[in-house]
């Protein structure tokens, strides 16, 4: 039984302070069937030669263990490994090898790489003295990242490399990646300290999916980026996009013709060139939010017509972009800026719209119409802005609309929104609104399966406290106007 074999093995081979957890597939048939061997978290120190012997196990884990040393060969009785876990071990990436048979197509070696640089002291025939040195010494170490012949993975689609503190990645032996990798499709590196694109120009073209977020680019300009659908730039320190500017520092797609997904956020971009996305057809999400764009020029967008999510949070935008070019558009995110009015043009024929996000502005006025050609809008945001009312038919009855956000903002009554003919709307949320009243005959006037959610009622304004005594208030609340009527 060749169950039964491989348990007897490793119990006999594994240390008895490492534990080890076997699941086996419920259907062996299946061509989905998996065989998981995990080993996290058991205190591995060393990986020896072959140090599992099975045709069996299909997925390995070994995370958070206190790797250091990786014998040549360990993996080499693991004929139809597919999946290989590394993460959160201390051992030199030339270390890895995996000889020219190698099934893995996912491996992951975040938190994995350790530079031993052999800083203070350590018994050298104590382990664990050893790794404590690693462990204290490991943030003062960049890891540089050299590719070589040992690292042979013809099957390989997932690398993750992420927190490494890897500068730079360079190839030894190799003149491409495609001689050790030819079939990579993504690869993650991201939370490094990478200065340094110029390997993108050596990687394979099977590469579709690329994420260098939150390293230390500044200027991004490659020529090999043909195949390319997703790029994350994230927290970066690029200032600017670019396309035909020769001299451009900053990031440039000109190449990229089949990117989809562009993410550029949080990066201290301020400038977007009118040309920047003129070669980027093809781009379905575009979130360049959290940066300190001021202005995006007229005609910034007019070549993304396959766009469906646009984001621009939290950015210092004073006016809306033009957007009329963006006829796919579903989502669209404009939040913790400081625009004051949305005007009846800024929507034009923009009919796929969905999704709209104002939060966080500065929002004082809508033009009456300004929504009207939103033919498809199911949701609107406009929480966290300055009304004290809207105006008649700010929302026309033929909307779509089901889901309105209005809280945390300065209306006090329910008569100021104004939502009279606003029949298809399932749910409103008006929380943290100075209201002063609720009045019941407005509330019968909303749609009878409408969902109000009141939250909590935001303290009055000295300005907007009512008079007591009034009439016209005490003609709605007479238990709180004795004076009135004694």
């Amino acid at each position: 039984n060749s169950k039964m074999f491989l348990l007897t093995f490793l119990f006999l081979y594994i240390p008895c302070c490492v534990t080890a957890e076997l699941q086996w597939p419920e259907n062996e048939s299946s061509n989905e069937s998996k065989t998981v061997l995990d080993l996290s978290n058991t205190g591995v120190m060393r990986l020896k030669k072959s140090f599992v012997n099975s045709s069996l196990i299909t997925h390995l884990y070994l995370t958070d263990n206190n790797i250091w040393k990786i014998d040549e060969g360990a993996f080499d009785y693991l004929p139809n490994l597919v999946y290989l876990n590394l993460t959160g071990n201390l051992f030199p990436l030339e270390e890895l090898n995996f000889g020219g048979e190698s099934s893995i197509e996912t491996l992951i070696l975040d938190r994995a790489i350790n530079q031993h640089n052999d800083r203070g002291y350590y018994n050298p025939n104590d382990d664990c003295s050893r790794v404590r040195n690693y462990r204290d010494h490991s943030r003062d170490v960049q890891n540089i990242f050299t590719l070589s012949i040992s690292m042979n993975l013809p099957k390989l689609k997932k690398l993750y490399l992420r927190q490494n503190n890897i500068p730079s990645i360079d190839l030894l032996m190799v003149s491409e990646l495609s001689e050790i990798m030819p079939n990579v499709t993504h690869i993650y590196l991201s939370e490094n300290s990478i200065d340094s694109i110029r390997f993108i120009d050596y990687l394979p073209a099977t590469l579709t999916h690329l994420f260098l977020d939150y390293n230390l680019i500044r200027n991004f300009k490659v020529e090999s980026l043909k195949n390319l659908k997703t790029l994350t730039l994230d927290g970066n320190q690029i200032d600017r996009l670019c396309n035909s500017y020769e001299y451009c520092l900053g990031l440039t797609l000109k190449t990229a013709v089949n990117l989809e997904n562009l993410s550029v956020s949080r990066s201290g971009l301020q400038e977007i060139e009118s040309d920047a996305f003129d070669n980027l057809q093809n781009l379905q999400r575009l979130d360049v939010s959290g940066n300190q764009l001021h202005k995006i020029v007229k005609h910034t967008f007019d070549n993304l017509t396959n766009l469906t999510t646009l984001k621009l949070d939290d950015n210092k935008l004073v006016t809306l972009p033009d957007i009329c070019s963006l006829k796919n558009l579903e989502h669209f995110s404009v939040a913790n800026n400081t625009i004051r009015a949305i005007s009846k043009l800024t929507f034009c024929g923009l009919s796929k719209l969905k999704v709209l996000n104002f939060s966080g502005n500065a929002l004082q006025d809508i033009s009456v119409g300004a929504f009207d050609e939103l033919v498809a809008l199911e949701e609107l945001d406009l929480s966290k802005n300055a009304f004290v009312s809207l105006p008649d038919q700010w929302l026309s009855p033929e909307l779509s609309l089901r889901r309105l956000h209005l809280n945390n903002n300065m209306f006090t009554s329910l008569s100021s929104l104004s939502l009279s003919k606003s029949k298809n709307l399932q749910y409103i949320n008006i929380g943290d609104n100075p209201l002063t009243l609720i009045d019941i005959k407005i509330l019968t006037t909303l749609p009878e399966n409408m969902t109000v959610d009141i939250g909590k009622i935001a303290s009055v304004p000295m300005q907007l406290q009512p008079d007591l005594n009034s009439p016209s208030y005490c003609e709605t609340c007479q238990r709180q106007c004795s004076n009135f009527y004694n």
